[in-house]
């Protein structure tokens, strides 16, 4: 008797632990697909920017402006912007962060920041207030900060292998130092070039990627 007791308890403890492994790959599956989705939703929204960006310089469609190509070029980037505030948000569901909360407020952080970005444009658009409009300095301060410190805790979580681990510190590191710092110091102003411009979209891609990767 006690024989079988032991027998059928260990038959479904075995039939349980298979289960409770079946779910957890099952979640974790789950989790690779959003990740890897994200990573193309970011990837995709960088590609939509830089072509934005060659719209706006060839025709050029700088706020504050107005017509018909404006306001679908500042559609263009919003939809872009999106995109990639998506993969902003996804570094959570990733793994990249871990599970500290230093690499969760820093996320908060750089998600605020470009989602006061894009609420600053669609304001700019809807009212034409571009330069008094304060979502751009509030936006833009913490989008910094956030992309740096998101950047150090990626890099230092260690869940990203190789490249990647350094991608989204990258990113950061390339908006402090290229397009605010040199534009002032080589050209005298605070307004970057296609070609800078350009090149931060390609961090962007990269940073996407890197998630991409990540999941696979």
């Amino acid at each position: 008797m006690l024989f079988m007791v032991v027998y059928w308890v260990d038959y479904l403890f075995g039939k349980w632990h298979n289960f409770a492994n079946l779910n957890e790959g099952i979640n974790n599956m789950k989790i690779s697909e959003r990740t890897q989705k994200a990573g193309l939703i970011g990837m995709a929204g960088s590609l939509l920017f830089f072509v934005g960006l060659l719209i706006e310089y060839q025709n050029d469609l700088f706020p504050p402006g107005n017509g018909a190509l404006f306001v679908i070029n500042q559609i263009m980037f919003f939809s872009a912007m999106s995109g990639i505030l998506f993969m902003i948000y996804s570094l959570r569901g990733s793994g990249a962060l871990g599970e500290k909360r230093f690499g969760k407020i820093s996320q908060g952080i750089f998600f605020g920041g470009w989602a006061f970005l894009i609420i600053g444009g669609i304001l700019g658009l809807l009212t034409g207030e571009w330069d008094e409009n304060l979502f751009f300095p509030i936006g833009s301060l913490l989008f910094l900060v956030g992309g740096l410190l998101t950047g150090i805790a990626v890099l230092t979580t260690r869940h990203w292998q190789g490249w990647r681990r350094l991608a989204p510190l990258g990113q950061a590191v390339y908006y402090i130092i290229v397009m605010m710092i040199l534009p002032p110091l080589l050209w005298g102003t605070n307004e970057p070039t296609l070609l800078i411009e350009s090149l931060w979209m390609l961090t962007w891609f990269l940073m996407s990627l890197a998630m991409y990767q990540s999941a696979e």
